[in-house]
């Protein structure tokens, strides 16, 4: 049974090459952690560009330090392609990659984890990260320390996901080790903050850990933008927490936490310079079905990226409202 596993192990291996800067991964099954070639230090400085050009199964411990160190990655493609659904051990996957640009984790299934230590650390180029979808149920067990440490240019981090199984979790690990400790340190620039009612701490167990949230960039507190009363990012209405008191509000045991997913930004708003380029107007025949996709631009996010692709706009946040109107009569409409 070694022997297979590591004849599987070793014919993925053998399925990557590295041509001009490109890494290329084929499709196969990883079943165990071990040295990974393109990680080599005479090598991995060589790497811009990632492309995940079949599906790759990862298991166990296999997605440990599996990207790490690529200092000179711009991009990795295909990521999609990753499936994680039995990774247990996160460890380090992307840490130190200080060039990537943007890294899309829509599909990523993080549900059998253990281990996310340090998973996005060190990413010093990322502009807005989205962990909404994760679930991180198992992950206390050994826990997500450092998990965006050093993340400086991260403007926006989308951290909406469930931690309650986590905090259960982090109870029964081996050496109620601190779970969450230093999650959100050094991220110098960040000023756009989403949590859920379900993103909850516990800074005061040891074994839960500070995350250690520090001020939004170019302010003192934190500030909810308090939509449903008319605020917006540039002007919210909210009430203002210094980031230790932005913690205890959504301690575990707070029975006034927030009871909707809220926007936190610094305290007297942030210059909001997003936009959405379509064409003003647009015609179609009598009894057609309106596609908004068709007059659709771009979109520039708040951290300044430009998308020209209709699904990664939305997948980026637009919304898009009004487009289901009755096409059968001859009329004018508006979308927004």
């Amino acid at each position: 049974h070694t022997a297979y596993r590591r004849q599987r192990q070793m014919c993925i291996r053998d399925r990557y090459k590295i041509e001009d800067g490109v890494l290329t991964l084929g499709g196969g099954t990883i079943s165990e952690y071990s040295p990974y070639p393109w990680l080599a230090d005479s090598v991995r400085g060589t790497i811009h560009t990632v492309i995940i050009s079949g599906k790759i199964i990862l298991k166990d411990d296999a997605a440990r330090y599996f990207f790490k160190g690529l200092s000179n990655t711009t991009k990795i493609d295909g990521i999609h392609n990753l499936d994680t659904s039995e990774v247990t051990d996160m460890d380090s996957m992307f840490e130190g990659d200080s060039t990537l640009t943007r890294l899309d984790l829509s599909n990523f299934n993080t549900s059998n984890a253990l281990n996310m230590r340090s998973m996005f650390a060190g990413l010093s180029s990322i502009t807005a990260l989205d962990v909404s979808n994760l679930n991180i149920d198992k992950a206390g067990f050994l826990g997500m320390s450092n998990l965006f440490a050093g993340d400086t240019s991260l403007v926006l981090l989308n951290l909406s996901f469930d931690t309650r199984g986590f905090i259960k979790s982090a109870e029964t690990g081996p050496s109620k080790i601190p779970a969450f400790q230093s999650m959100l340190s050094a991220l110098t620039n960040l000023t756009v903050l989403i949590l859920s009612p379900n993103t909850l701490f516990k800074a005061d167990e040891s074994f839960v850990g500070n995350p250690n949230l520090g001020s939004p960039a170019g302010s003192t507190n934190w500030r909810a933008v308090a939509a449903d009363r008319g605020g917006t990012l540039s002007n919210p209405k909210g009430l203002s927490y210094s980031p230790t008191d932005l913690i205890a509000l959504y301690h575990v045991d707070n029975a006034s936490h927030p009871t909707k997913t809220e926007i936190w930004v610094p305290e007297n708003g942030i210059n909001d310079q997003s936009a959405i380029s379509a064409q003003p107007t647009y015609s179609i025949p009598v009894g057609t079905k309106f596609d908004p996709s068709t007059v659709f631009i771009s979109l520039t996010t708040l951290d300044k990226q430009i998308i020209t692709n209709y699904q990664d706009a939305l997948k980026a946040g637009m919304t898009v409202s009004g487009d289901q109107f009755d096409t059968n009569n001859t009329g004018t409409h508006t979308v927004t």
